[in-house]
């Protein structure tokens, strides 16, 4: 069973040339792909934020993200796919 507040990460939305994928992607993993100074705006409830990265092989990819706090997802008002990628 989750403890609340222990597992984070964010759902991450993708939107790509080859269409758009939901991914789970930790907060530190996101710090990680994030090559140019940013700044993740979070919003009132601290449960989404923008931001864009560029990778390595030149696709900008522009992240909508969701931030869940190891409590139950359907509580965030995102709708999680059945797969994970």
């Amino acid at each position: 069973e989750m403890l609340p507040g222990v597992y984070r990460f964010f759902a991450a939305r993708i939107t790509a040339p080859g269409g758009e994928r939901i991914v789970p992607i930790s907060v530190e993993a996101a710090s990680l792909l994030i090559v140019e100074p940013a700044v993740i705006q979070l919003d009132s409830n601290r449960r989404s934020a923008s931001f864009e990265i560029r990778n390595t092989s030149e696709i900008t990819l522009h992240w909508e993200a969701r931030y869940f706090d190891g409590k139950d997802p359907a509580n965030s008002g995102d709708q999680l796919p059945d797969a994970w990628y």
